[in-house]
């Protein structure tokens, strides 16, 4: 319940920056941003189950962005439906470069809460899943866009990450952003 309130509040906080009149012609994009399908590069966990797939979540998106063919700074939070069907409570610093035809590529900074699966071994082959917490988790995201006039669709890829306690699977996420 803490997990949602903090993401919650992060949120709030994100969306009154966004609008206050001092930084209000330097965030120039606000976009709500719908996450869904993925693709996890190893195809089954310890205890050989399939990864969720559908990570169906919503966030917020801001940037400064100016004009093609420059630099600008991102920024976002968001929660979605993991890996393992969990929500993970994520907030982005990023940077991209977007040339005239609409395509932009950018690197993402994450950090978040994610829930980390207890796997119990019970023999040299036999993983079950059982139970499980929640961890702090961050890593550099490479982001490919593709802009229309209100809207952009995003494709993420998230390495492999095994620190902390935390494994979470090579994947590829698509996103819709909305600009609003």
């Amino acid at each position: 319940m803490s997990k949602i309130l903090i993401s919650m509040l992060s949120l709030f906080a994100l969306v009154a920056v966004a609008n206050a009149t001092s930084l209000e012609k330097r965030l120039t994009e606000k976009s709500v941003v719908v996450f869904g399908p993925s693709y996890h590069l190893q195809r089954t966990n310890k205890a050989d189950m399939s990864y969720n797939e559908v990570n169906l979540g919503i966030g917020l998106s801001v940037n400064n962005y100016k004009r093609d063919n420059e630099f600008y700074t991102t920024y976002g939070v968001a929660v979605l439906n993991d890996s393992y069907k969990n929500p993970f409570y994520f907030s982005t610093l990023g940077k991209e470069y977007r040339w005239s035809n609409g395509i932009s590529l950018g690197a993402n900074f994450l950090i978040g809460a994610k829930y980390k699966p207890n796997f119990v071994k019970h023999d040299s082959t036999y993983y079950t899943q059982e139970g499980g917490s929640y961890g702090f988790i961050a890593g550099l995201l490479p982001e490919i866009k593709w802009h229309g006039k209100d809207y952009s669709l995003n494709l993420v890829f998230s390495p492999e990450v095994n620190a902390f306690g935390i494994y979470s699977p090579a994947l590829l996420n698509a996103s819709f952003s909305y600009k609003f």
